[in-house]
């Protein structure tokens, strides 16, 4: 078996589609119990933890964790948030209430249900999950900054 570009391809060169289901996010999934997997958005993280350390940090509480990472921009920076993968919804719900606040290197880290975009822009498969929290981005126009104007540019209110 090989794969290639979202498909399965066997020794005589036949290929299939991946089901939906193989991809795991809100649906039965790889776990096989008809549970649905689900993500939990990580925010307000400390630019040098790594994706073993919030690994570590939930697998230690939830042995059904499967996944975490930490995103990072075009050079390898932390953007500050990551998402980790839970193989049920009860565990991520339960995620979500013991480490929502926690400190991780000294921060305190931000723990909600993570939503697929609807947008689905960029790698955009969740939302960061800010809705509760209040933030609001917005263009920076003032033409006090010296980025005034320039895409990218952003002010947190």
């Amino acid at each position: 078996w090989r794969l290639q570009m979202g498909k399965i391809s066997s020794s005589d060169g036949q290929a299939s589609n991946f089901p939906d289901s193989s991809v795991g996010y809100g649906s039965a999934g790889a776990n096989g119990a008809g549970n649905p997997e689900a993500n939990v958005y990580v925010g307000d993280l400390d630019p040098a933890v790594t994706d073993y350390e919030l690994l570590t940090l939930f697998r230690s509480q939830f042995m059904s964790v499967r996944h975490a990472k930490v995103m990072c921009d075009e050079v390898g920076h932390s953007r500050g948030y990551g998402f980790v993968r839970f193989s049920n919804m009860a565990d991520a719900q339960a995620a979500v209430s013991a480490l929502n606040g926690a400190v991780l290197r000294s921060r305190s880290i931000r723990v909600n249900i993570a939503h697929r975009s609807a947008a689905g822009g960029g790698q955009g498969t969740h939302d960061r999950a800010n809705a509760s929290s209040g933030t609001k981005r917005r263009r920076d126009t003032s033409s006090a900054s010296p980025d005034a104007g320039t895409p990218g540019s952003e002010v947190i209110t």
